[in-house]
């Protein structure tokens, strides 16, 4: 099957063309086979197919290889034993972020596939993917600090790789707020 609005090839099972967006199940008049060739496509989706077939994927990856070291305490290397026998509760901490870290895996891949399905929740599923990453920067910023603070006065909240990441999720919530927003009505499923 071809798109009637940019003349794509479609698979028969999708409702949406996975080039333009436009819903394949509206009723179709002659005039939009007719105006197909001239027809511009909605809106363009580059980046929502970066997100669906890369970035989504590659994040629900580094959070499982993040998350299984801090989950099983090889996260620190050789100084594990001491750090967890000074500050039990960095054990505890380490622990926490750890199962954070694959729970935000498991809702990156659901996300992906809320957004694939173009369902209506799919863009909220994101802005919580990148809210989720930004909440587990700061426990595990301030966790670490306040486990630590006895045994390394001065140690720094916020480190370089922390307000990068804090950075990156509030620069990515709001690109990809504007982004869905323009789309907001292929996303009714």
């Amino acid at each position: 099957m071809y798109c009637p609005y940019c003349g794509a090839n479609v698979p028969e099972h999708l409702a949406r063309c996975p080039s333009c967006g436009a819903d394949l199940n509206a009723p179709q008049s002659p005039e939009t086979y007719a105006a197909a060739p001239s027809r511009p496509a909605e809106r363009p989706m580059k980046w929502f197919h970066f997100l669906i077939y890369f970035a989504l994927w590659i994040s629900a990856i580094v959070n499982l290889v993040n998350g299984f070291p801090l989950l099983t305490g090889s996260a620190y290397g050789e100084s594990t034993e001491l750090l967890y026998a000074v500050s039990p509760a960095l054990h505890v901490l380490t622990v926490l972020i750890g199962l954070l870290s694959i729970g935000m895996a498991v809702l990156c891949i659901y996300c992906r596939f809320r957004l694939a399905g173009f369902y209506r929740n799919g863009p909220a599923t994101l802005y919580a993917v990148y809210l989720c990453g930004l909440v587990i920067s700061i426990l595990y910023s301030i966790g670490t600090l306040l486990c630590l603070s006895d045994l390394m006065p001065g140690l720094p909240v916020f480190n370089s790789t922390v307000i990068t990441s804090i950075l990156t999720s509030v620069v990515m919530l709001l690109v990809n707020r504007v982004y869905f927003k323009k789309r907001a009505h292929l996303f009714n499923r």
